[in-house]
């Protein structure tokens, strides 16, 4: 393996925790396809003491994946089919590797779609919003943390225990997560606001009545600078000072689109400007 596929597998670009010179690079990286490769590959380290980091989509911004000691790092990027979808039951089961844009895709022509909205490049490896979880252990052992029939409260939760554990409890094999239909109608709008404390009081204010909000997206003005600046948005959508109260809505699905579009476009806005942006 080359050494820049090498330090790839170790850190990134945008990450909060960038790989310094003398940091361990990993020493192997291995490519599985199913959870069976994946079992044998952790009897193996698990038998040698060898330390794994698993790898996903890249994506973190905290340095998830630095092998701080050197190790195996299992990348997960020919684990990426949707195994199954249950349209009825409103869940499907996939592997780490997909993209949950890619899945959303899919999940149109049953009217379906995965709520989550993480950013660009993300996978579903590293997510939440899940049913169950297929899980190989450091021994190799195989589990699933908890049967597809949902009307069950037998035994330990262990779904929400490998959730958010990125890797340090076991590799996430497969994943079952749940889905929703998808809304007739939908919008976008953007607010500016003086102070953090007026963007909470009016987003608490807005759920309380009700309204099914899908995300809340909160940008600086140096964030929306860099999103102006690098042709993100249209001039006038993404306001860099406090000018008026109340929500302006996008006027049509073309707006809805690149309203939304720009806001994903946030983190690599702010890394084409470089050293020209301190925030």
């Amino acid at each position: 393996m080359s050494p820049p596929e090498l330090a790839r597998h170790s850190s990134s670009d945008w990450s909060s925790h960038p790989r310094q010179p003398g940091d361990p690079l990993p020493f192997l990286i291995l490519f599985p396809s199913t959870t069976k490769e994946v079992s044998e590959i952790m009897k193996i380290c698990y038998k040698r003491r060898l330390p794994v980091t698993a790898f996903s989509g890249g994506t973190s911004l905290e340095g998830h994946f630095a092998p701080t000691r050197g190790s195996v790092v299992i990348d997960f990027q020919r684990m990426d089919k949707i195994l199954k979808i249950h349209d009825k039951d409103l869940d499907a089961v996939v592997q780490p590797a997909v993209g949950w844009e890619y899945l959303n895709e899919e999940l149109k022509k049953d009217n379906l779609f995965f709520p989550p909205d993480p950013g660009p490049g993300a996978m579903i490896g590293g997510m939440e919003w899940v049913l169950s979880l297929t899980v190989a252990l450091a021994d190799g052992t195989v589990i699933k943390t908890r049967q597809r029939p949902r009307k069950s409260s037998a035994g330990y939760d262990l779904t929400r225990t490998f959730i958010g554990s990125e890797g340090t409890l076991g590799l996430v094999t497969e994943i079952t997560l749940k889905l929703a239909v998808k809304p007739p109608n939908e919008t976008v709008a953007v607010a500016n606001f003086s102070t953090i404390r007026e963007v909470t009081d009016v987003v608490e204010k807005v759920v309380s009545q009700g309204i099914q909000v899908a995300a809340v997206e909160l940008l600086g003005d140096v964030q929306m600078k860099c999103i102006n600046d690098s042709g993100g948005a249209s001039e006038g959508y993404y306001q860099e000072v406090f000018t008026k109260a109340g929500f302006e809505f996008a006027k049509n699905a073309e707006e809805v689109s690149e309203l939304w579009e720009a806001r994903k476009e946030a983190l690599w806005s702010v890394i084409a400007l470089g050293s020209h942006v301190r925030l």
